[in-house]
């Protein structure tokens, strides 16, 4: 996990991003399935313990002041 990132699980929880885009907004039940594979890897992609942690300075997008 990224130093100081939040939990992902926190911030977005499968059951709750499947409720708010499962009726109307995502009629395509493909698309709708393919969020919620995607939503589930990156939950475990956070609870990983195999990432490194990046420094604030190497972090991408980060200028200098």
């Amino acid at each position: 996990m990224i130093a100081g990132a939040r939990p992902l699980e926190r911030e977005l929880p499968v059951g709750k991003i499947d409720q708010r885009f499962s009726g109307e907004e995502l009629a395509d039940e493909a698309t709708a399935q393919a969020l919620r594979e995607l939503l589930r890897e990156l939950a475990e992609a956070a609870r990983s313990d195999d990432t490194e942690p990046v420094a604030a300075h190497t972090a991408p997008g980060r200028r200098e002041a």
